[in-house]
């Protein structure tokens, strides 16, 4: 069984950008989170408000529906499935908004999408899987910390940014750059195994979007757990509340969150880390974003 605790606040500022985190859990042993995609905004500036989470909690659903039905076994299997299944529902979200292969286009028209991660502990045994950028934390009782994901989304951003960046003049524009950059970011690089960089490096990374090339980009962390083991799910926005050298990430990029968080109780952790993250937010001058924390402990 699982002690979880959680908490969601809307991003500050930017009024209409709708809140797309959602999280969910059973505390038999299974915990997800999803952070959904924001759609581009429609012709009249304004964000499509009525979809914002329609592919997060499609996700959260479909998960929390598959854990229903488990009944032990191969925990990496079972998480496959899920994922699967999820993005396959996902599909279905996108086509009844009338987005399918036919009409896509990638900028105000683009299939639904979410990252999403989820935890299942059983029996002794834990298993993390996720795709694109959320970010988890595992704490061993009496052990060290571990990262145990990746940003997926950071490569493609490390080239993409300068590439585009370049491109503005007396006669291109900012804002086209940026529906450039968007075009490029979402109809050839994400769910793209093979997206790789002018120096070769793999630039691709994964968005739950239905499209069935997104599984390729599922993670699988398998642990041996105990009693007083903790684990920290968190959005993308704990990266503001991060440090990182040379642009590398890694445990030692959340000394600041784990100190937030040492001297306080277990149920207060998902707060202290908001705060945290709205903190570095203003301390950096950077846009605030949805941000979410869900922490469990195997009891």
């Amino acid at each position: 069984m699982l002690k979880i605790f959680g908490q969601t606040r809307k991003h500050e500022g930017d009024g209409d950008k709708p809140n797309e985190d959602v999280f969910g859990f059973n505390r038999w042993g299974f915990v997800a989170l999803g952070d959904g995609v924001t759609r581009s905004r429609a012709t009249d500036g304004t964000y499509p408000v009525h979809v914002a989470k329609v592919a997060p909690n499609t996700f959260l659903a479909a998960m929390l529906a598959e854990y229903c039905e488990f009944q032990g076994g191969v925990l990496e299997m079972f998480l496959r499935n899920a994922f699967k299944k999820a993005n396959e529902t996902i599909t279905i979200a996108s086509e009844e908004q009338g987005v399918t292969s036919h009409t896509v286009d990638y900028g105000v028209t683009d299939y639904l999408g979410t990252t999403g991660v989820c935890l299942l502990v059983h029996e002794g045994r834990a298993a993390l899987a996720y795709i694109g950028d959320p970010i988890a934390l595992y704490l061993p009782k009496g052990g060290t910390p571990r990262l145990l994901t990746t940003d997926q989304l950071k490569p493609c951003h490390r080239f993409g940014k300068p590439h585009f960046s370049a491109m503005v003049s007396s006669t291109v524009s900012q804002k086209e750059v940026n529906n450039r950059r968007t075009f490029w970011q979402r109809s050839q690089v994400r769910n793209n195994p093979a997206a790789i960089d002018p120096s070769g490096n793999l630039i691709g990374f994964g968005v739950l979007t239905g499209e069935p090339s997104a599984l390729e980009f599922l993670q699988i962390v398998e642990l041996q757990v105990q009693p007083g083991d903790r684990f920290i799910l968190s959005s993308d926005a704990l990266r503001a509340a991060g440090c990182f050298d040379n642009d590398d990430e890694g445990v030692h990029s959340y000394a600041p969150a784990l100190e937030a968080i040492s001297s306080i109780p277990f149920e207060g952790w998902p707060s202290a880390l908001i705060d945290l993250i709205r903190h570095c937010e203003v301390r950096d001058k950077v846009r605030s974003d949805d941000a979410t924390v869900v922490v469990a402990e195997v009891i």
